[in-house]
């Protein structure tokens, strides 16, 4: 068994790992821990059991492990918002009938209401979305992101 210096030092390595390597390297750590070793993996890095056993059988397969560069395969991860449900951004831009402001010396345009004020009026109708997903909503929209307000 490992001192907890050992611990810290091996979460501080894991730390810099993308997620298929903190994957192996969890897993890997887990097989030279033997019986028990699963649930100790787990309990030290929040990893959940599926994963470190995905990563054990990723090792034991001698195949190369991994896609070069990549970290998921072309299309992975979750869609996002407006691919989902493009009604969004009909909703948004009906919200911003008055909230519109700007400069027409520079021809900017901004929002009187924060990001996360558009995001509460969007999920009070029905979106789920965030102050995020709305900043970059916006930002597709032209509006100057120097003068929006996240808070």
């Amino acid at each position: 068994m490992e001192d907890r210096a050992g611990e810290a030092l091996w979460l501080k390595v894991l730390a810099t790992l993308n997620e298929s390597q903190a994957r192996w390297y969890v897993a890997q750590k887990a097989i030279e821990w033997g019986w028990g070793g699963i649930q100790r993996a787990q309990a030290l890095t929040g990893m959940s059991r599926p994963t470190i056993i995905k990563g054990m059988r990723e090792l034991k397969n001698l195949e190369r492990l991994g896609v070069p560069g990549r970290v998921r395969k072309p299309g992975g991860g979750r869609k996002r918002v407006e691919d989902k449900d493009p009604s969004i951004k009909t909703a948004l831009e009906q919200m911003l009938v008055h909230e519109i402001a700007g400069d027409p010396m520079t021809e900017q345009r901004w929002v009187r209401s924060s990001t996360r004020q558009l995001s509460e009026k969007l999920k009070g109708g029905g979106y789920q979305t965030s102050a995020e997903t709305v900043r970059r909503l916006l930002k597709k929209q032209g509006f100057s992101l120097i003068l929006l307000c996240q808070s």
